[in-house]
This record gives C-alpha cells, structure tokens and sequence, in this order.
C-alpha cells in the first residue's frame, strides 16, 4: 500500500489557510463597510428629502396662512360696505352718500379673488416614496389634517363667489351708482345674498378662518419639534389658548 507524504500536504495547508483567512477577513469586512456605507448613504438621502420636503410644506403652510388672513380683513371690508348699503337704503338716506364713496362701497361688495390655497407640496409628499420612511407618523396625520381644513376653506370661497357672481346684477353701477343699489335691492336674489352675506357668511368665515389659521401655526409648531427631536410637545387645545392668551 503506497504511503503519502503527510507532510507535504500539511505544509500546503499550512500556507493555503495563512494566505486564505486573511483574504478572508478582509472581503467579509470590506462587504460590511460597503453596505454599512451604503445604508448611512441612503439613510442621509433620506434625511435629505424629508428636510427638503419639509421646507417646501412650511412655505406653502405659510402663504396659505397669510392669504386667509387677507381674506379674513377683505371680508371685514366687504360687509362694512355691505352693512353701509344696506343701512341707507333701509333709513332713506342712500342719497346722502357722495356718488363717489358709494361707487368705492359697491366695488368692495362685488369684489372677486381667486382662491389662492395651496396643496402642491403637500401632494407631493404624499404621493413619494419619503411619505413611506418618514418616521413621524403622528406628524404626517397632522399634516393631512391641516390641508383636509384648507380645502375646507377653498371650498367655503368657492361656494360664497359663486352665489356672490350668481347675485350680480349687471348694471352699470360707475354711471348710476344709485339706480344700481336700487336695482340690486329690487332683485330678490341679490337682496337675500346681501343680508345673507351680512349675517351668516362673514361670521362663519371670520371664525373658520381663524380655526384654520390656529391649525396652521400649530402643524407648523410640530414640524419645528420633529426637526429639533424635540419630545416636549404640548396638544391642541393647550396650543390655542397659549395663542389667545
């Protein structure tokens, strides 16, 4: 029976595993750091997203803020012009009002403005994949919460310009200012939009919009939180108040 030389191939094994393990090692490592720097990579841009994201939402929550707040003061414009028609017309005293003012007065009642309410980043967001990694989840109900009351609010504008356009008697009020107030109280669909608007409208759309408002500033106190890893959160209710206080 032939015998083999043991050593030989001890020595083979030998310098096979030395040169092996080490090899080894080094791609098992090198494996790990890639896909451990791949991870901290994708973990960044994922950061980076939502940052971006977030700076978008914050802009449009701040137009839209500011744009109901406008609305808020041209509604007080419009029904104290509303409110001075209707006073002299019902006292007898329309006439006494300077042709000019009462010009100013129907140009506030029949003024029309866009609405300007926003959701483009907000549907952005939503429709992305960052949404599906964002670990806020509380956050992202919040923020679908608020936009739910701004188009609300859109909703509110649309409805109020198209029975204030429904109720326009086309006249030329500029000539005959007086005849045109005469005409429009003598329409019984713009006569009831007049009072209506007097009494129903401003006072809802005065306090909606400063509901929405309210939301607004606190969505956007969450979103401050979130981006300082701040937990000392307090809710709504405690927000508001702290705000009219």
């Amino acid at each position: 029976m032939k015998k083999y030389n043991l050593k030989f191939w001890k020595g083979i094994s030998k310098k096979w595993f030395s040169g092996f393990l080490p090899n080894l090692f080094a791609v098992i490592i090198g494996i790990m750091l890639t896909f451990g720097i791949s991870s901290i990579i994708q973990h960044n841009n994922e950061k980076k997203d939502v940052k971006e994201m977030m700076t978008l939402i914050k802009k449009e929550l701040n137009e839209n803020k500011q744009w109901l707040r406008l609305r808020i003061q041209v509604y007080k414009d419009e029904s104290k012009a509303f409110q001075k028609i209707l006073t002299a017309k019902t006292d007898g005293n329309l006439r006494n009002i300077p042709a000019d003012s009462l010009v100013q007065l129907i140009q506030q009642i029949q003024n029309i403005t866009e609405s300007f309410i926003s959701a483009n980043a907000w549907d952005i967001f939503k429709n992305s994949e960052t949404i599906t990694k964002f670990h806020n989840k509380s956050l992202i109900i919040q923020l679908a919460e608020c936009y739910y009351w701004l188009d609300n609010a859109r909703e509110s504008m649309a409805m109020y310009y198209k029975e204030k356009t429904d109720a326009y008697i086309y006249f030329d009020y500029e000539a005959f200012p007086y005849d045109y107030v005469d005409a429009l109280f003598a329409n019984e669909k713009s006569k009831t939009f007049v009072l209506k608007h007097i009494n129903f409208y401003f006072y809802n759309i005065e306090i909606n919009f400063t509901l929405f408002i309210n939301i607004i500033d606190y969505t956007l106190y969450l979103i401050e939180k979130d981006e300082n890893s701040d937990e000392n959160i307090i809710d709504y209710d405690t927000f508001a108040e702290t705000i009219k206080n």
